[in-house]
């Protein structure tokens, strides 16, 4: 059976009913085309006494995120005893997904189906991780990025970019997705300065902890371990 790349997922925020995947596998190739379209953001949402204290404000993100994420699932796939493939492809892989009104998951169409198969065939896959992207989605909610939430004195939730989706190579269906709660992340906002406004130094920490939050799912999906 062949991991074709897992598409990795576009930030918790999308709100989809995403759930825990256990895959238990080793000793397979995993190919990592792991790339979000589009600009992102780290978005903080500040919820004051009223509404009208309530206040957003976005912090552009600089760096290469998908590359930051990638090697967070390169890192994690290599501990579970698999062997990981980063895959550079041109193909938009958002052009061929379907996501589900049922459950919010992301499947591929025909056609991606088949470009699953190909890539794997190509360089030897038995599954392929992929961004699961959803920029149109994100944008509607006001934030396409990772965004945390404080509330007065503490932090309500901090949701980062990593959630990929898992398919088979060999028949380019979908295995799994690649979630964690938000419970799992605290320690990234542990230390945060301020509840009302973000430094230089908390925007950083934040943003590079998206390949820490793909580390432990990458983990936890193909060995079940509890992070």
């Amino acid at each position: 059976m062949k991991i074709i790349v897992l598409i990795v997922a576009t930030w918790l925020i999308s709100g989809c009913s995403t759930t825990r995947t256990n895959l238990n596998i080793d000793n397979k190739r995993i190919g990592v085309d792991y790339r979000l379209n589009g600009d992102r953001d780290l978005c903080h949402n500040y919820i004051g006494v009223t509404v009208f204290n309530n206040e957003q404000k976005k912090y552009p993100v600089k760096k290469n995120l998908s590359k930051i994420i990638s090697e967070g699932y390169v890192k994690g796939i290599r501990e579970t005893g698999n062997t990981p493939v980063v895959i550079t492809s041109s193909i938009d892989w958002t052009n061929y997904m379907i996501e589900s009104s049922w459950d919010g998951s992301i499947k591929l169409n025909a056609q991606g189906k088949e470009k699953i198969r190909n890539v794997s065939k190509e360089r030897n896959l038995d599954y392929v991780l992929i961004a699961k992207d959803g920029i149109p989605k994100l944008e509607s909610r006001g934030c396409p990025g990772s965004s945390i939430t404080t509330r007065l004195s503490f932090i309500e939730g901090f949701t980062p970019a990593y959630v990929a989706s898992i398919f088979d190579g060999v028949t380019g269906e979908l295995v799994g997705d690649t979630f964690m709660t938000n419970d799992n992340f605290k320690e990234a906002y542990r230390n945060l300065s301020s509840t009302t406004e973000l430094n230089k130094e908390d925007v950083e920490r934040l943003v590079n902890y998206s390949s820490i939050a793909a580390y432990k799912a990458i983990k936890q999906t193909l060995a079940g371990n509890k992070e």
